[in-house]
């Protein structure tokens, strides 16, 4: 961007998302049980060895 435009942002992708989810207020689901949600599908074990399972061509 400072190459093509000729300046450079003033704040990271990250800190904007941050500002604007903040901006946005709490959604549908409390913060703590998203995570909760969050944390139980990290924990699954992943099938076939961590590819996603494919459908015979028959």
């Amino acid at each position: 961007m400072r190459e093509t435009l000729g300046y450079g942002p003033r704040y990271t992708t990250a800190e904007t998302f941050a500002d604007f989810a903040r901006s946005r207020g709490p959604g549908l689901l409390p913060p703590e049980a998203l995570a909760g949600a969050v944390d139980r599908i990290a924990a699954l074990p992943v099938l076939g060895g961590g590819h996603l399972p494919t459908q015979s061509a028959n």
